[in-house]
């Protein structure tokens, strides 16, 4: 007999695939605006507490009872481990690139995340690295006027944006290593 699953356990693809079809049926996230979410988390310049973000999934409540809701969280945490452990790995878990809806998806998961930080949102050049998510989410207010023009100046700038979001997620991770470290030791970064 196997031993149950810890939070540290990665999901099985059938448990991954029953999440998913969770997710995407019962909230208006879905599977991968959700890992948006967990991205921006796991890489944001301070601690955004677990019940606050997993706010954002807005389960259905006419179908779902808190106690069904409860019993997800283990199996979003375990989710969550896996992307940090792939972002450690200089990975990301991220829709095809040509997959417009789900990046978009995605991108509006990362945005809301973000925005959970008050340090993220507080600095201009942190939050500099939500620019490219921004606009793959559709929120071109996000982004600073001349920033935006000089973006969508670009030939097919939003398949670059898709692109290259692995990469601009590790590049955020390495950029707020030092906060998160002192947040590790006790000190809270502030906007």
């Amino acid at each position: 007999m196997e031993p149950p699953p810890t939070i540290l356990t990665p999901l099985t693809d059938d448990e991954f695939d029953k999440l998913e079809a969770l997710i995407d049926t019962q909230t208006p996230l879905r599977m991968d605006g959700l890992l948006g979410v967990m991205h921006a988390v796991a890489v944001a310049p301070s601690t955004i507490p677990l019940e606050q973000w997993l706010g954002l999934v807005e389960f259905d409540a006419a179908v779902h009872s808190t106690e069904d809701m409860q019993a997800v969280v283990p199996d979003v945490v375990r989710l969550y481990n896996e992307v940090v452990g792939m972002l450690d790995e200089d990975a990301a878990l991220l829709p095809e690139v040509d997959d417009v809806e789900r990046f978009a998806s995605f991108a509006k998961g990362y945005i809301a995340a973000a925005q959970l930080d008050p340090v993220w949102i507080g600095d201009p050049d942190y939050w500099a690295f939500t620019e490219a998510f921004a606009l793959l989410a559709d929120r071109p207010e996000l982004v600073q006027p001349e920033v935006r023009a000089k973006i969508e100046a670009r030939p097919d700038y939003m398949v670059g944006l898709r692109d290259n979001a692995g990469e601009d997620i590790l590049d955020a991770r390495d950029t707020f290593l030092p906060l998160r470290a002192k947040v590790r030791a006790g000190v809270e970064p502030t906007p």
